[in-house]
């Protein structure tokens, strides 16, 4: 019998350690197929791509577990992907989970819809609870680039007064 297939939705704009809490827990369970979130969405969402589609699908590829990376178009939730995915030739006759990170639960995840219609199991807290976010790493990462630069100047400034 095959192993079900878990799906996994998102921009992962960067991928961090919660990402690989859920996956490694998603890949425990089955074949993973993850939903990827475009360019067009990130910038919708953030203001912009950390990475881009390409350069996240393909440290998404190499993960262990990972199956397949499907590219979204879509701007809102990924309601219709699981559906086209549903439909597939590709998934025919193979199970199908949805599976969330530990920040999704019934009532902000609305994919719940459609996943009850088609029968397919929703699962909260792949991984735990939430350890990390890309948003905040961005911000985090921003804020010393810019403490870096300064201290760069600095020292540029130093050594270009001293060498004078």
């Amino acid at each position: 019998m095959e192993k079900p297939i878990v799906l996994l939705s998102g921009g992962f704009d960067p991928y961090h350690d919660g990402h690989a809490k859920m996956f490694q827990k998603a890949a425990e369970i089955g074949d993973i197929c993850v939903i990827l979130n475009s360019d067009d969405w990130l910038v919708n969402k953030k203001g912009k791509a950390f990475m881009s589609l390409l350069q996240r699908a393909d440290v998404l590829n190499s993960i262990k577990g990972v199956e397949w990376v499907w590219h979204s178009e879509t701007l809102g939730d990924v309601s219709n992907d699981i559906l086209s995915i549903y439909d597939s030739l590709l998934y025919r006759n193979r199970f199908l989970i949805f599976g969330n990170g530990g920040d999704r639960t019934a009532n902000n995840t609305p994919e719940q819809a459609i996943c009850e219609k088609l029968g397919i199991p929703v699962i909260f807290g792949l991984g735990g609870d939430k350890s990390n976010s890309s948003s905040a790493l961005l911000e985090q990462w921003h804020v010393s680039s810019n403490l870096s630069q300064s201290t760069q100047e600095a020292i540029n400034g130093w050594c270009h007064d001293s060498v004078a």
